[in-house]
């Protein structure tokens, strides 16, 4: 043992050495392993990855016009082909979407525009000191100018029966005739009953001849009485020159209801066309007379709101979101369709429609109103008619069984082109937002505000 240990001193760094070689090797051996393990598991992730990513798959749609059917959708790993393949079909659809709102725009439209230029949105100045009053003219008339409304009856091309003042002198003229043909030179002699007779059934002849004659030129019975609005529902129909100078919000209202008595008139005159488009006469359309045309309701009209709390205020609705989805509500109409502050898109009014028809011809009557416009019939309620009775007072409407018919109708008015003529106190009356100006663009400078807050406060 002495001499190994002498020889362990003699080599002590020998010794070291290999005691270090050979703790070191396995150990190192060891840590190696679990490090070349650890690069190993961290390779392998970041390869799965990029695996994964290069598997992911996404979903390509492509979305349809009809809400009924459902959008075209695929879902599959991404490449460049189906992108491109998705993106050109889904751009061609939007690019067919935004054709079928600017066909539904102008179809709602039917070129309506206000009457009177400049008055709308919101005159300044002294413009909206007589615009108001130029546009009560055109409702009322003036100075040779028929009204709007008479204008809009002789467009289309109705009337009221033979007026007495014109059928009375004809009527005595054939009386006298006959009476002198009768008696010859023998003038003083009185008139046998049989003469009578005859002379009666002569003018009876010429007045239903004349009723006839009146019928065939004219489309429908219809006079400015045919013009009505509801006025508990805070309308108007302007008959009369105001005295005070109306505001914007009532001038638009008026305007409103120009443009909706003339689509009504307009569907009911469609009605009273043939296969090619000509007008027909009263003994030959489906409309023989247009008793009274009411309008039920205006979302432009001002109506108090009541708040919840009497302690409260009633508070103003808020902005309505134009963008957003319009779900049907069909406890407030079979058709689904309402108005309402959460309605940014559309309003609807209603109107009741109360006229003379040709009973075989009731559906053409419901055609004409659905191709005229976004209007719809959501009930009609018939009741008999006495022809003679009517024909005593000069209606004539023709060999056909007619009945009297009351409809409602409910139509739809596209907000995105009425609002740019919709005054300030409309938008607000019905939560319209304000079209946010371009940067740069609509805002003015803190010079110009102030000196706009400075005029307003002196006001």
């Amino acid at each position: 043992m002495k001499p190994i240990l002498a020889w362990i001193k003699a080599h002590l760094l020998v010794v070291i050495s290999t005691v270090v070689v050979l703790v070191v090797l396995p150990v190192g051996y060891v840590f190696s392993s679990k490090w070349n393990e650890s690069i190993k598991t961290k390779r392998a992730a970041e390869v799965k990855t990029d695996l994964d990513k290069l598997s992911q798959k996404v979903t390509y749609a492509v979305p349809t016009l009809d809400p009924a059917e459902p959008a075209v959708t695929q879902s599959e790993v991404p490449n460049a082909v189906r992108t491109a393949f998705f993106k050109e079909h889904r751009e061609a659809v939007l690019k067919q979407a935004e054709g079928v709102v600017t066909r539904a725009e102008s179809f709602n439209q039917r070129g309506h525009k206000p009457l009177v230029e400049g008055l709308f949105p919101d005159a300044k100045g002294e413009a909206l000191q007589t615009l108001p009053f130029e546009l009560a003219d055109r409702l009322i008339g003036k100075e040779g100018r028929a009204s709007v409304y008479q204008e809009l009856l002789d467009g289309v091309r109705a009337g009221s029966p033979r007026g007495g003042d014109k059928l009375g002198p004809i009527l005595e003229d054939v009386a006298t005739r006959e009476r002198e043909a009768i008696l010859g030179q023998n003038a003083n002699r009185q008139l046998t009953p049989e003469e009578n007779q005859r002379i009666r059934e002569k003018v009876v002849a010429r007045r239903l001849g004349e009723y006839q004659a009146r019928a065939r030129e004219i489309t429908m019975y219809a006079g400015p009485d045919s013009f009505a609005v509801d006025t508990s529902r805070g309308m108007s129909l302007l008959r009369v020159k105001p005295k005070m100078l109306p505001g914007l919000g009532e001038c638009f209202g008026w305007q409103a209801d120009v443009w909706m008595f003339s689509d009504i008139f307009g569907a009911l005159a469609a009605a009273n066309t043939d296969s090619g488009g000509r007008p027909q006469n009263v003994d030959q359309g489906a409309v023989k007379r247009v008793i009274r045309v009411v309008l039920r309701d205006t979302p432009y009209a001002k109506i108090e709101r009541q708040a919840a709390n009497p302690d409260e205020a009633a508070s103003e609705p808020a902005p309505a979101n134009p963008s957003a989805e319009i779900k049907p509500d069909f406890a407030k109409s079979i058709t689904g369709r309402w108005s309402g502050p959460e309605n940014g898109m559309y309003d609807i009014r209603r109107a009741s429609v109360e006229v003379i028809v040709d009973s075989s011809m009731i559906p053409r009557l419901f055609d004409a109103f659905a191709q005229t416009n976004f209007m719809t019939i959501t009930d009609i309620d018939l009741a008999e008619v006495d022809p003679w009775s009517e024909l005593e007072r000069g209606f004539y409407y023709g060999d056909s069984s007619v009945v009297k018919a009351t409809l409602e109708v409910e139509t739809v008015w596209l907000r995105s082109w009425m609002k740019p003529w919709m005054p300030k106190v409309i938008r607000e009356r019905l939560a319209i937002p304000e079209d946010k100006p371009a940067e740069g663009e609509g805002a003015p400078a803190d010079g110009e505000k102030k000196e706009d807050e400075k005029k307003e406060g002196d006001k």
